[in-house]
């Protein structure tokens, strides 16, 4: 077995893991609730002992690189895309002319094996000519290094805390109220998705109030609520200077409601001002209480109408997301006769009459589960008849042909029938066996055929040479009206094997009324299969569908059972995690390298995130699959949890694709469908992940992908199937997440499409130059999927609008099967990724990785991992003080103190302070100290403080000449990172070319929050 483990390019850190804390308790029966409060008991205890966790199923390790390689191939490529290389390249010397402009590929670094593969790489898709402007503009923000942070979860918790400075007042909300706040509310994005009943239902819960200081609130507070003006005047203040005056009407704090970072400006008042405001956790609350509420009743409704029963539950659920509930008095009338018709309806609760013509009374009367106005949903047709309520009142779901087109397609009838035909698949013996990708291809090529009663179908002594689902009616012999084939079977399958085909049959099949058929002849089946029913099925017994996705089973988790941390050798630090630090380490009894990540409990235990822990080990047990880092196991002593994970030899896709430039359509497949198989096999393990990136995406020594950090990824359970933390990365989180009106899986869909389009066009589709993360939120939401000039590939173009599309239901498009056989995966393998028999676009040269060399020598010192944890850990004592939420230095350090920054520029900056500090907070002396400011002034005499941005990993802290782990001062970032002197040289960017500068600007709502990890990442 060669090396499988967890490591960037050279010189980089390993990425932090996130422990989200994460209201997952509201997602969880109360049994679960229990189970995991006696875990986190369980974990507060801290044995003295180290303790083995449950170990995992090794599903085998990588093949050492030295080893002969299997035969790679490129799939075949299509007329139209070939054509295009070959224009491509009479144009290559207007590629290499964009290369002469800083934009080379740097192919001096990649060692001889990648260099000679760069050479025959196929020249992306596109017209070269074109596309020059807007290509060169893109590569150069493809090769910028910067990292887009990610929004961090938070526990909703039943307390209430007001940051603001702010005074309640006692008042009763009117309607004139009501109305202006609504007027005020607008389309803000927050409110949204909220129908008129559930805004007022949130709008209810706002309080009247006013401010008690001057300051409403400063830049770099805690934000909790969201304010709107009903009096006075308020201004905004960024580093001091005022940036925009607010009105009567106008609103601010809006991200407050999504999460709790820290105010990126001022709020002043003009004397007292009077605000109605919501604070985030009743915000939350609300919308939760709503959404999931709704959700479970609609949802168990539809399980009993009859025109439902042919969906899948995929289907149902999208459905019930988009079903609106309309109320009427008696005496209404819900539709008129002669009136279009475009929506269907379901009474819930009341009785209604259908009427006609001029008759008083009802022809009929209709109560709950009954429906009308079906015939709506298929085609454009006139009522014919008018629905009044007779009842007091009458509540009927509502479901437009509009939308329900959204969510299922353009031909509801076509899907229906379709769902039919994969249960006739389901229930053959022979079907049954063909892959999930073969079944949606044969389903895609099949016609659907109306019959007349007495149609013939198959004519007696003849063989048959097709392939029928029975949709509507049923097959019956001819002589004697025996039912042969009923609705929802297939017929025609035996005819398919090699020794069946010459058969005849014993009697005509006709159709026993009018009905509908399925068909598609034995010749196209075979060629959406690959080739002859016998070698295919033998096939299909290897396919990845089989192998691998499938329900985690823990029965065979043993292999590990025996490893021990006292056995692991310490190589070398990798890296710094959220709460603690990550090592590569070697276990000395099978050579077997992996990544140690350490987690420090007082930490986890200091912010209440012991059963986030706990969720993040259940994902990583269950997450066993070829292209994801394995989880290995777990050890635990007094002061620390330590997760023992594969050691990933490789690069970041965030680096990859920056060596590589724009991708063309193969590499940007085997990089997507790499990821959709991750995706599927977490899903159907009812495993949310919500932060797909490529900085979450390691390429490994052979050029294929690894999946890392599970920390934002959960359990998603429940009956409504949704949950509702505001977490991600701002550019990849999908909007359904930025509203708060819940979500489900279809945002991880989501990610994958702004992955792929980054991949081939350069950059991500939405707010691409924006910083400020309420822009990114209100151009994810509000603006349209556009594409480069250069970008020619139709069918790239059609998967991404699916991926992409703002109706979550329809990213998936039914199925993983059905995705994965979308047209743009037509001539990729998918058994070959799997078995790692395709060509990887890009290997890792050996220069950006660690060095045998290096490790040897680690090895052959021998050292405890252990006994270097310890020296890192007894550097700085770890307890903490929960009342000042801050550590203390240990009674034995001694007093000399030494701090030392980089700037943009290169410019190095450092103190030392020789003073007693034995029993002063480390937190009061670095925020005390005007080290920064005051060196930064004098720098800025000559160079210009917008050049004074720190830059990741450059401030050092040092104490008796050793550096400080990084990791033990999580507690005093906030403090440290929001002193004015530091704030007050902070880079400010540039405002986009595509807008003028606003409130948000230079420092965005997550910028005091995020740069904790900025400056001690």
């Amino acid at each position: 077995m060669g090396n499988c483990f967890v490591s960037k390019a050279k010189g980089k850190t390993e990425k932090q893991s996130t422990v989200d804390g994460e209201n997952d308790a509201q997602n969880e029966n109360n049994q679960n609730k229990d189970q995991q409060n006696k875990e986190a008991e369980e974990f507060k205890k801290a044995p003295k002992t180290d303790v083995s966790e449950t170990p995992q199923k090794d599903l085998g390790g990588q093949a050492n690189p030295n080893e002969n390689k299997k035969k790679e191939e490129y799939p075949k490529e299509d007329p139209e895309e070939k054509k295009n290389i070959e224009n491509q390249r009479s144009s290559l010397k207007e590629f290499q002319g964009l290369q002469n402009n800083g934009i080379q590929l740097k192919v001096d670094d990649k060692d001889e094996s990648s260099m000679n593969h760069m050479s025959n790489r196929q020249i992306d898709t596109y017209d070269l000519e074109s596309r020059m402007d807007s290509e060169q503009y893109r590569l150069r923000k493809r090769f910028g290094n910067k990292k887009v942070k990610k929004v961090r979860a938070e526990t909703v918790d039943d307390k209430i805390v007001i940051s603001e400075k702010i005074t309640q007042r006692q008042r009763q909300m009117t309607p004139a109220d009501q109305q202006f706040i609504i007027k005020s509310l607008g389309k803000h994005f927050v409110f949204s998705l909220l129908n008129e009943v559930n805004r007022d239902k949130v709008i209810g819960k706002m309080f009247y109030c006013e401010n008690s200081e001057e300051y409403i609130f400063k830049q770099g507070d805690a934000a909790s609520t969201y304010f709107i003006i009903e009096k006075g005047e308020c201004f905004v203040e960024i580093n001091g200077e005022v940036k925009k005056k607010l009105n009567m009407g106008d609103a601010f704090g809006e991200l407050a409601l999504l999460y709790g970072a820290p105010r990126s400006a001022s709020v002043k008042a003009d004397g007292i001002c009077g605000l109605w405001g919501i604070d985030r956790s009743t915000f939350r609350k609300a919308v939760e209480e709503i959404v999931r509420t709704e959700f479970e009743e609609n949802r168990n409704f539809i399980e009993k109408v009859k025109f439902f029963t042919t969906m899948t539950t995929a289907q149902k659920d999208a459905i019930t997301n988009v079903l609106i509930t309309q109320v009427f008095k008696k005496g209404d009338c819900i539709v008129n006769e002669g009136d279009m018709a475009s929506s269907y309806y379901i009474i819930k609760k009341g009785k209604v009459g259908i009427f006609q013509g001029n008759n008083e009374k009802p022809i009929r009367t209709m109560g709950p589960e009954d429906s009308f106005g079906e015939q709506a949903l298929y085609e454009n047709s006139k009522r014919g008849a008018t629905v009044k309520a007779l009842d007091d009142e009458v509540r009927c779901i509502a479901l437009g042909r509009d939308t329900i087109q959204k969510v299922l397609g353009d031909k509801i009838q076509v899907v229906m029938y379709n769902n039919v035909m994969r249960w006739a698949f389901e229930k053959n013996n022979i079907l049954a066996r063909f892959t999930k990708i073969q079944i949606e291809k044969i389903i895609n090529a099949s016609s659907q055929i109306q019959y007349k009663k007495g149609d013939l179908i198959f004519k007696k002594e003849q063989p048959c040479k097709k392939l029928i689902f029975v949709l509507e009616s049923c097959l019956v012999n001819k002589s004697n009206q025996k039912k042969v084939v009923d609705k929802g079977h297939a017929f025609g399958e035996q005819w398919l094997f090699e020794q069946n085909k010459n058969k005849v049959l014993d009697d005509d099949l006709i159709m026993e009324d009018k009905g509908l058929l399925g068909e598609i002849s034995h010749e196209q089946l075979v060629e959406c299969i690959g080739g002859p029913i016998e070698a295919i099925l033998k096939k299909n017994l290897q396919s990845h569908e089989v192998r691998y996705m499938k329900k985690y089973d823990a029965s065979s988790n043993s292999k590990y059972a025996e490893l021990k941390l006292e056995e692991m050798i310490y190589i070398k630090k990798l890296g710094f995690g959220q709460f603690g630090s990550v090592y590569l380490v070697k276990n000395k009894h099978d050579s077997q390298f992996y990544a140690l990540k350490v987690i420090q409990k007082a930490q986890v235990i200091q912010q209440n995130l012991e059963k986030h822990l706990i969720q993040e080990k259940k994902v990583l047990e269950v997450a066993q699959f070829p292209f994801m880092m394995k989880f290995i196991k777990t050890f635990k002593d007094n002061q620390n949890v330590y997760f023992l994970l594969e050691y990933v030899k490789g690069m970041e896709l965030f680096d990859v694709i920056r060596e590589i430039g724009l991708l063309n359509t193969y590499d940007s497949q085997f990089y997507i469908a790499s990821l959709l198989l991750n995706i599927e096999y977490l899903h159907t393990n009812s495993i949310i992940y919500r932060d797909i990136k490529p900085e979450n995406i390691i390429i490994d020594y052979k050029g294929y992908m690894k999946l890392i950090d599970m920390g934002t990824a959960k359990f998603l359970k429940g009956s409504s199937g949704k949950t509702f933390t505001i977490i991600g990365t701002p550019h990849y989180m999908a909007p359904e997440i930025l509203t708060g009106a819940g979500y489900t899986y279809s945002v991880d869909l989501w990610s994958i499409g702004i992955c792929l389009y980054e991949f081939m066009c350069g950059g991500v589709p939405f707010a691409e130059d924006v910083e400020d993360p309420y822009e990114i939120y209100e151009d994810i939401i509000h603006k349209n999927l556009d594409f480069p000039s250069f970008l020619k590939d139709k069918l790239a173009k059609n998967i991404m609008n699916q991926l992409l599309n703002k109706q979550p239901q329809l990213r998936l498009g039914g199925s993983f099967a059905a995705l994965k056989a979308n047209q743009w995966f037509t001539t990729f393998d998918w058994d070959k990724l799997i078995d790692r028999e395709l060509k990887a676009p890009y290997i890792p040269p050996k220069d950006k990785l660690i060095s045998d060399q290096e490790i040897m020598k680690m090895e052959n010192a021998a050292k405890s991992v252990i006994q270097e944890i310890k020296v890192n850990l007894n550097f700085i004592d770890s307890k903490i003080n929960t009342n000042l939420n801050t550590i203390r230095l240990s009674k034995e350090m001694q007093n000399t103190i030494k701090i030392k920054l980089k700037t943009l520029n290169g410019i190095e900056i450092s103190e030392e302070v020789n003073q007693s500090i034995n029993s002063k907070k480390l937190t009061d002396f670095l925020t005390s100290t005007n080290l920064f400011g005051k060196q930064l002034q004098k720098q800025n005499k000559t160079i210009g403080k917008n050049k004074y941005k720190i830059q990741q990993h450059h401030i050092y802290i040092h104490i008796n000449n050793r550096q400080i782990d990084k990791s033990n001062l999580n507690f005093i970032y906030s403090q440290f990172i929001n002193n004015k002197q530091i704030n007050q040289y902070k880079h400010k960017p540039s405002p986009s070319k595509n807008n003028t500068q606003n409130t948000h600007q230079p420092n965005n709502s997550l910028t005091n929050y995020l740069s904790i990890k900025k400056y001690f990442r």
